[in-house]
């Protein structure tokens, strides 16, 4: 693909050029356009379109602005030294091109040459980035801010009867559609849902789920697909528009992708725009071939039929458009409540970590240095007097300086001290105090907390209780960075409860400290900052996970809102008569009446889901699918023993209990025999809860045995107890558990062998997961003799020791050598180098990590992809029957297995009545030989949905 016929369509004439190549009369030209919009942003009802693009083939496209970024004259300076490189330029990165690469962008360079420290010789670059500017209508001739409030006047009526003309009339292709046909919905009031025929980008998903979605890398993986030329690059507009979009004071990532696109110059921003749709419009063609021919008749039926596109469609893009209702007047108290707790948590802390904070601090802990020009400046603010400043030559504006000849002529005007103190000529008039308390002041505005030592730093925490306190680093639970020889602690509430408060019973503070900051900054100031008139339009996502369940992103993760905590019973004697006090939402403490038994500094987390509010005149209806993972894990499994447990209203869990552990039938599974485990004995109960799924989805002995609390000790030679996971008892109850349930141990074999040979796996509708290393790894190994089950289980101690090993099974010896680790790397695509440098001393361990990774994902993959599939059809159906029934009824929220609805109060029952039946009974659940429960609640709030 090239795109060979682009157009800049910024007229009247243009605008009627283009419609004659789209349109003949009142009939399209075209079945299918692709279609993608520019914009100065990604947030719904917050950002806006600043232009569009049209493709009708993958070599012609057209863009459209709606609005053009014009730089300002005011400039800042940039340096750099070594290579002038932008990822574009590779080729010319010998010799570069200095005249064509600044006609390119119209800006000038210097480059000056010079030895670093080393004696190399070294080209230092001296340009200019235009740093700030504000879009102008090429149509109307006015101009707008970077971010400004919607107005639908930048469409000229023009503009936006061709935009109805050519996109209402055909069907549209397009790269993640919600966001584009959601964008042009709110400046326009044109739906083009109806219209859209695919989204790329679903359809890319669904033929590789492991692989990026983003446009411009499927333009790099699928080259050869699209006939580009190996030496060329799909990103190669987009590298350009990196480099405009740099220059003119915008943002771009570490590998040079622009993210404030809308700062790219006109002929650069319109010529990315236009290829994108071109790419979308090529890949279009290449995934529907690929469509076809990887998953026949009866996946194509899945994606455009029964699932994928019609989910996007009815769901999918109204949920984002409506948007999620907060009560933001809560979420204000919340915020004053938590952030005055977290500051007299953050001072008893202080209280009773003093001194060694106070020496820390000393120690110059924080990386904040308190310049003297930021000193000044606040200085320069509290006394209200002006700034010293010039005029710039090369700009002509007015600009702050503390050149010594300018702050002269500012204090020979005004006699200030604190001009006289910048010259050396006058003191600080204020005492030691006040002028602490004005460095205080100014760290708080800087850094966001009021004290050097950060109560959420890990850094500062492993240097209070480590390096000051003489806590042994090694002995701490360790992150993915620590090496032997560096050990970096993992600081987080498990290591707080476990290794540091049982040494320094003071440091309490800091669990209920770090659980409700948690909270602040992730639920309470992300809902304040991105409502827009109490709503959050957050993006769900149908391409977040590799099973085809929802995620959600936009800088609020709708799928993680905190549980409702269980506070109606007494923690000790389980006894209802408790009474629970809140301190204040967040924090709550229980009394039980009975026993007496009191706890205290409960967090309340379910305050954060109490924000979550129906509108006026409605209520939510919520239901949440009754143990849909273990109903799915027991239909795929095939497993009998299990499917009794929905047939017969067991409980789940005891009913596992007495499968494996009860041979002399002393308790029952069902609730209604008075030998009742659940009731008579609930601890043998919760013993197994971990493993139940645990095992089916890969937990080896060590795991299982730890999960049940099954350990062995023995003391070193310093006499110090070492406790560790009981592995014989762990290995037995695998056995135990696989051989009870027969059906599932077959499923569970079929799977990894699956994975091994095939290298993909399929969901029971149709999805697909293709595995990178298993199919490589197994081969290997079956060539070698090793039975692959026992190099998953083969101690880490041996494969740790090198690239040369011996393994031992029944007796007999495998051996493993650098020249097969180095070559099963390279098989794999992966720089044995590189692996090992990030990877020390892992070796085969890491070949075993990759192999287990994958074998594990086979075993869980078609069970959480079933499951996506019953609740997106869920949903599906659900729209669907709001809509036939004529009800003010919609979705807003899908949280794994839980769908929540709007519903006006005159058809609430209507609405609980399709809610239930559809999750319950939907073409998906009908091919489930288990029966699916949903039981709705009816509720004003998402607190009260449980």
């Amino acid at each position: 693909m090239n795109l060979k016929n682009y157009k800049y369509i910024n007229s009247l004439k243009k605008l009627k050029e283009l419609d004659e190549i789209l349109m003949s009369n009142d009939t399209p030209r075209f079945k299918i356009l692709a279609y993608d919009t520019e914009t100065n942003g990604l947030r719904l009802n917050n950002n806006y379109m600043v232009g569009f693009s049209i493709s009708t083939s993958s070599e012609d496209g057209y863009y459209v602005p709606l609005l053009e970024w014009v730089p300002e004259n005011t400039v800042t300076k940039r340096k750099k030294k070594g290579r002038l490189v932008h990822p574009y330029l590779k080729d010319l990165a010998k010799n570069i091109d200095f005249e064509k690469f600044q006609e390119l962008h119209d800006f000038k360079i210097n480059r000056s040459l010079s030895k670093n420290d080393k004696g190399d010789e070294e080209y230092t670059y001296e340009f200019l980035i235009n740093s700030d500017g504000q879009f102008k209508s090429p149509w109307t001739g006015k101009t707008y801010k970077e971010f400004f409030s919607l107005d639908k006047e930048i469409v000229i009526p023009e503009i936006k009867y061709y935009l109805n003309r050519w996109l209402k009339s055909t069907n549209l292709i397009m790269h993640n559609a919600p966001f584009d046909i959601n964008m042009t919905y709110s400046l326009t009031d044109i739906d083009l849902t109806d219209n859209l025929f695919l989204d790329t980008q679903l359809l890319a998903h669904v033929i590789n789920s492991n692989l990026s979605t983003r446009l411009k890398d499927l333009g790099e993986i699928y080259k050869n697909e699209l006939g580009i030329a190996e030496n060329k690059s799909a990103k190669i507009e987009q590298k350009e528009l990196a480099v405009s979009v740099f220059l003119n004071g915008g943002t771009v990532t570490k590998s040079w992708n622009p993210k404030s696109i809308w700062r790219g110059a006109p002929k650069f921003i319109g010529k990315y725009a236009a290829m994108d749709t071109c790419l979308t419009y090529a890949l279009h063609e290449v995934f529907l071939k690929k469509l076809v021919s990887d998953f026949g008749e009866k996946g194509v039926k899945w994606v455009f039929e029964d699932e994928v596109m019609p989910l996007c469609k009815e769901v999918v893009i109204p949920m984002k458009r409506n948007g999620v209702r907060v009560d933001v007047q809560h979420f204000n108290k919340l915020k004053m409540e938590t952030w005055n707790k977290l500051l007299e948590l953050e001072d008893k802390f202080r209280k009773d970590a003093s001194p060694h904070i106070q020496e820390l601090e000393d120690e110059s802990l924080t990386t904040y240095k308190l310049s003297e020009k930021v000193l000044i400046l606040k200085l320069i603010e509290l006394e209200k007097i002006e700034i010293p400043s010039k005029i710039d030559s090369k700009t002509g504006l007015r600009k702050q300086s503390f050149a010594k000849n300018v702050v002269k002529s500012f204090y020979q005007k005004n006699p200030h001290w604190i001009y006289g103190y910048i010259l050396g000529e006058d003191e600080i008039p204020y005492s030691d105090e006040k002028l602490q308390t004005i460095k205080n002041e100014i760290f708080n505005e800087k850094e966001g907390r009021r004290y050097a030592f950060n109560l959420n730093s890990s850094k500062h925490l492993t240097k209070l209780f480590c390096d000051k306190l003489k806590l042994d680093k090694t002995t701490l639970p360790q992150t993915d960075l620590a090496t032997k020889t560096n050990p970096i602690p993992k600081m987080d509430l498990s290591t707080l409860k476990d290794y540091i408060i049982p040494k320094f019973p003071w440091a309490k503070t800091l669990i209920l400290y770090s659980k409700l900051s948690k909270l602040y900054t992730s639920y309470i100031l992300p809902v304040i900052n991105l409502h827009v008139n109490e709503i959050m339009y957050m993006d769900m996502k149908q391409t977040g996970t590799i099973s085809g369940r929802f995620a959600c992103s936009g800088g609020f993760n709708l799928q993680t809102l905190p549980r409702v905590e269980e506070l109606d019973k007494c923690f000790k004697c389980n006894s209802e008569n408790v009474t629970v006090n809140n301190i204040i939402e967040l924090i709550g403490s229980q009394v039980c009446n009975d026993c007496g038994n009191i706890t205290e500094e409960i967090l309340c987390s379910s305050a954060i889901k109490k924000g979550f509010i129906a509108p006026p005149n409605s209520k939510i209806i919520n239901a949440d699918y009754a143990s849909l993972e273990p109903r799915i894990f027991a239909f795929i499994s095939k497993e009998d023993k299990i499917k009794e447990i929905f047939y017969k209203g067991y409980d789940f869990y005891s009913k596992f209990y007495c499968d494996i552990f009860d041979k002399e039938n002393k308790y029952s599974p069902d609730p209604k025999d008075k030998n009742f485990l659940k009731k008579i004995d609930s601890k043998l109960r919760a013993l197994i809860k971990p493993i139940v799924l645990a095992i089916p989805y890969g937990a080896l002995e060590g795991q299982v045995a730890n999960m049940m609390g099954f350990t062995k000790s023995f003391k070193n030679d310093q006499e110090k107890e070492i406790i560790y996971a009981d592995k014989d008892k762990g290995k037995k109850i695998i056995s135990e558990y696989l051989t009870t349930y027969k059906n599932l141990h077959n499923y569970m074999t079929t799977q990894e062998i699956k994975a091994m040979t095939e290298g993909e796996i399929s969901s029971l509708y149709g999805r697909k997961l293709k595995f990178k290393y298993a199919k490589i790894i197994g081969q290997f190994l079956f060539k070698k003799g090793v039975p692959y089950q026992d190099f998953i289980k083969a101690p880490t101690k041996i494969l740790t020791r090198g690239p040369n090993i011996y393994l031992e099974v029944e007796g007999l010896k495998f051996s493993f050598n650098y020249d097969e680790l180095y070559f099963l790397l390279k098989k794999l695509n992966l720089d044995y180098n590189k692996v090992f440098d990030k990877e020390k001393g892992t070796y085969w361990k890491f070949i075993r990590n990759l192999l287990k990774s994958e074998l594990d994902q086979a075993k869980n993959w078609p069970i959480q992809t079933v499951a996506g599939h019953v609740a997106n059809r869920a949903m599906l159906e659900m729209a669907r029957g709001f809509k036939a029934n004529n009800l003010n009824a919609s979705i807003f929220l899908q949280v794994h297995d839980e769908i929540s609805a709007y519903s006006n109060n005159n058809c609430i029952q209507k609405a609980k009545h399709v809610l239930q039946s559809t999750m319950e009974n939907n073409l998906f659940t009908k091919l489930i030989d288990v029966p699916m429960i949903a039981q709705p609640l009816i509720c004003d709030n998402l607190k009260d949905s449980k």
